[in-house]
């Protein structure tokens, strides 16, 4: 670990603070800045990933859903938390949330989300391991399966180097 100069606490003169590799602050302006990636596997939906973790498959994500969308039924491989930060996000068979709320997903939930209600959805993710998504075919078999790194491809892919720089990822997974 890299020796971070240590700042003296103003609320207790005997502790020092201390950075450590990993802490990350993006403001308003650094948010806005990452460009939506509209995904392939989820058409009408765009993505932002703000925080990524490969080694534990933690991530935070904010995903925005088109007005009248409704995505395909899936099943994620992790608990995920959910906040919904604009619109109505509707969580099938669990109901829906509108700007505010507060939703979570246990590991192994068969859903079907969508934003049929409001002009537009943004919802901020928070996956707390492996990233993987199951998506099932027309005959009800299991299919595509997507994960964290295959998305973040996509977002460089389609817009460069700016939709993951501030992730400080290692550069063996565009390989």
């Amino acid at each position: 670990m890299a020796i971070v100069e240590q700042e003296v606490a103003r609320t207790n003169p005997r502790i020092r603070l201390r950075g450590a590799p990993g802490i990350q602050m993006l403001d308003t302006a650094t948010v806005e800045a990452i460009p939506w990636t509209d995904s392939d596997t989820f058409p009408g939906m765009s993505y932002k990933y703000l925080k990524v973790d490969l080694g534990t498959g933690f991530d935070i994500t904010l995903m925005k859903i088109q007005r009248g969308v409704q995505l395909p039924v899936h099943v994620h491989y992790s608990e995920t938390a959910m906040y919904c930060i604009k619109g109505r996000f509707s969580y099938e068979p669990a109901g829906s949330i509108g700007a505010g709320g507060f939703g979570f997903e246990p590991y192994g939930i068969i859903h079907e989300p969508d934003a049929a209600t409001e002009e537009e959805t943004i919802v901020l993710l928070i996956n707390f391991a492996s990233g993987l998504v199951q998506l099932y075919n027309e005959d009800g078999t299991p299919g595509v399966i997507s994960h964290v790194e295959l998305l973040l491809k996509e977002a460089r892919r389609k817009n460069g180097d700016a939709a993951i720089a501030h992730l400080n990822l290692p550069d063996h997974i565009w390989d």
